[in-house]
C-alpha cells in the first residue's frame, strides 16, 4: 500500500504427505515502516487477520490436530533495507488417525 513502485505478491502451495505449506511473499516496505506510516495517518481501521488466523489454528490444535502454525518474517535486500514480508502457513490436512481434516 505504501510502496511507490509496482507491488508483487506471490503465493506458493506445497503438499507433503499430510502437511500443506503455503508461502506468501510481498515486496512491500516491510512491517516496521508500514506500522510507522500507519501511525502517522488518520486511518482508524484495525486489522484482525493475524488474530483470526491464530485463533483458527489454535482451535484446530485443541481438537487433537497438532502441527498447524504460521510464521511471519521480514525480508531484506543485500544492503539490509526492508524488502517485503514472508508468511509461512502450515496446515495438517489429515488427523493423527489419517482421516482428512
Amino acid at each position: 500500500m505504501h510502496r511507490q513502485k509496482k507491488g508483487l505478491l506471490t503465493v506458493s502451495l506445497h503438499a507433503d504427505n499430510d502437511l500443506l505449506t503455503c508461502i506468501i511473499r510481498d515486496n512491500g516496505v516491510g512491517r516496521q515502516k508500514a506500522e510507522l506510516l500507519k501511525s502517522k495517518s488518520a486511518q482508524k481501521h484495525k486489522s484482525m487477520g493475524l488474530q483470526i488466523t491464530a485463533e483458527r489454528l489454535a482451535l484446530l490444535t485443541s481438537k487433537g490436530m497438532p502441527g498447524h502454525f504460521f510464521n511471519i518474517e521480514d525480508l531484506y535486500d543485500e544492503e539490509g533495507r526492508p524488502a517485503g514480508t514472508q508468511v509461512v502457513l502450515k496446515i495438517r490436512i489429515s488427523t493423527p488417525a489419517g482421516e482428512p481434516v
